[in-house]
């Protein structure tokens, strides 16, 4: 399959609330600082901690990016809530002896050689484990976990450093890429709503992260043998608003049922939503519809109110999958009311019917999550944060199997995980499904949906078993 490729700009509107930001980074770091059930950022030589298990990780917690820096803090609450939920139950136990653990959080001030430099000291100072720093930090925290002898745990899906024979000892609770997320999408929207009209639009480099993907997807939906037409195909470099608006105004005249969306992440996801939105109310002005569809919109969406079945019918699309990007909670504070019924894989929702004696269920951890880190903004515990807490309920059990904590144990003790969590199943194995390797291959994502309906925000869901997969409705344009 051919993509046409195209160039110009789109516009970003990040609409984060940075002194919301603040106060849960002086909440983070707070408790992080507090020497409390076992908490400290203190130093000490390996061995030497009597009764603690050191466990280091390098953030960057001066991100000049809103949504980057959400993401730090999402990961960092993370970690916190698995040290203070272990050690609230008396701590990791190791053989016969319950050990409590205690975190050590470095700021890396956006530098690279300064993350290189804190990973490397953290484990010269002696500290047990490594977590993982969101992105761009695996290689840092691999290099200094491989020179040292120290088991890690990564935070992000970063494919590049992910080798299992030069890097044994390196680990991730996240899935590789799932392309039967797209699959699952393309054969509901068939099956339930006999829907079969497909159109593909990426953005960004077709040889990076979200171009590989998408060719492993279509590769994938085309082996499927799903009953579907493929009626449009557009790759849009990064930037290319024009472009962008051309390709969506071609998928919207094309009478297309539904779009698949290649993207790498937010943003990219947020410029064919809008993209999306401009071309479809470009498409109503062919049919002399414009100014009341617009002005109908508009006064619904003060009230935050759907579109009438009239102007839902002026449109064919009915569904937007989203590789990535989509699933954030931001995603719906950018994009203006677009993100009715658009849907995406997810590594987590609190909706999920997993549980683990350490948490309990999904839905007792996303309440035990906000009832600590929640700003009065309703939001529910994101992916990142349930990622940062997996990997350390991950580590935990793999210390206790191991009844050690000596790297080479510790690290035969997360190849022999298969045990059922909050975050779904953890089974180590490797990215084309054989058993042996370091990343999560138990998990299958999810697919969730966001629907406005609220009057207050919008809400990501995952849908019933019976109706997997609701018909994307046009919100506020």
């Amino acid at each position: 399959m051919m993509f046409q490729q195209n160039a110009r700009s789109y516009a970003r509107v990040p609409s984060i609330l940075m002194h919301s930001l603040t106060l849960l980074a002086v909440l983070l770091l707070a408790s992080v600082e507090a020497d409390t059930d076992g908490l400290s950022t203190h130093t000490s030589r390996r061995g030497t901690n009597v009764g603690r298990v050191m466990v280091g990780t390098v953030l960057n917690l001066s991100e000049r990016s809103p949504e980057k820096l959400q993401t730090t803090h999402e990961i960092l609450s993370g970690y916190r809530l698995w040290v203070e939920q272990t050690n609230r139950k008396g701590g990791i136990l190791v053989g016969d002896t319950p050990i409590k653990i205690a975190l050590e959080v470095h700021d890396c001030e956006g530098s690279e050689a300064l993350q290189d430099a804190m990973y490397r000291q953290l484990v010269d100072d002696g500290v047990d484990f490594l977590l993982g720093g969101g992105e761009n930090s695996t290689r840092s925290m691999i290099e200094a976990a491989r020179a040292r002898n120290v088991v890690s745990i990564a935070s992000s899906a970063d494919p590049s450093p992910w080798n299992a024979a030069e890097n044994p000892a390196t680990f991730a609770v996240f899935p590789p890429s799932q392309p039967n997320a797209a699959v699952r999408f393309v054969r509901s929207v068939r099956d339930v709503w006999s829907l079969r009209r497909m159109a593909v639009v990426g953005v960004g480099s077709i040889d990076g992260p979200s171009g590989r993907e998408c060719r492993e997807m279509l590769r994938a939906v085309n082996q499927s043998g799903i009953d579907v037409e493929m009626i449009e195909q557009s790759w849009v470099e990064i930037g290319d608003s024009q472009s962008l608006l051309d390709a969506m105004s071609r998928v919207h005249d094309a009478d297309a049922d539904f779009l698949v969306a290649c993207t790498a992440d937010e943003e990219e996801a947020e410029a064919i939503v809008r993209a999306a939105s401009q071309a479809i109310l470009r498409g109503w002005n062919i049919h002399n519809q414009l100014q009341q569809c617009t002005t109908q919109a508009q006064q619904l969406c003060k009230s935050k109110q759907s579109v009438t079945p009239q102007v839902i019918e002026s449109t064919s699309l009915k569904f937007m999958f989203f590789t990535a990007g989509a699933s954030r909670t931001t995603f719906t504070d950018n994009v203006d009311g677009w993100a009715e019924k658009v849907a995406s894989p997810v590594l987590w929702h609190p909706d999920l019917k997993h549980s683990d004696p350490l948490f309990g269920s999904a839905k007792e951890l996303n309440a035990l999550w906000t009832s600590r880190f929640d700003l009065g903004n309703g939001r529910s515990m994101s992916e990142h944060a349930a990622v940062a807490a997996a990997s350390g309920l991950a580590l935990g059990m793999a210390i206790e199997a191991a009844g050690s904590i000596e790297a080479e144990e510790v690290a035969d003790g997360m190849r022999s995980l298969d045990v059922e969590t909050f975050f779904g199943r953890i089974r180590m194995g490797a990215a084309d499904g054989t058993a042996t390797g370091n990343i999560n291959t138990g998990l299958e994502s999810p697919i969730a949906q966001w629907d406005c309906s609220s009057v207050s925000q919008c809400v990501l869901q995952i849908p019933a078993v019976a109706n997997p997969i609701r018909p994307y409705r046009l919100a506020c344009p």
